[in-house]
């Protein structure tokens, strides 16, 4: 399984809020974040292949907005903390 966080660049007329659900249309990502700094959108993506993970990216671009990425591929992961429920 190959996990990979991605940022989202887009274009200064597109808030993404108003693209959450194209993002949820995307099976493979797990996560969507709306962030501040130089992106505006961070997601968490799982996919079995990095061919899976090159579609996934295309289906990003195809998103309204967005016009361009920054990807960075986990290699090993020490662990994945679940959420408490308190």
């Amino acid at each position: 399984m190959t996990s990979e966080y991605s940022e989202g660049r887009f274009d200064s007329s597109a808030w993404m809020g108003d693209r959450a659900e194209s993002f949820a249309a995307i099976p493979e990502i797990q996560e969507a974040h709306i962030i501040a700094g130089t992106a505006a959108v961070l997601v968490k993506v799982r996919t079995d292949t990095t061919e899976q993970l090159q579609d996934v990216l295309r289906r990003l671009y195809a998103i309204e907005g967005v016009s361009g990425t920054q990807a960075t591929v986990v290699l090993e992961t020490f662990f994945d903390r679940p959420v408490r429920a308190d």
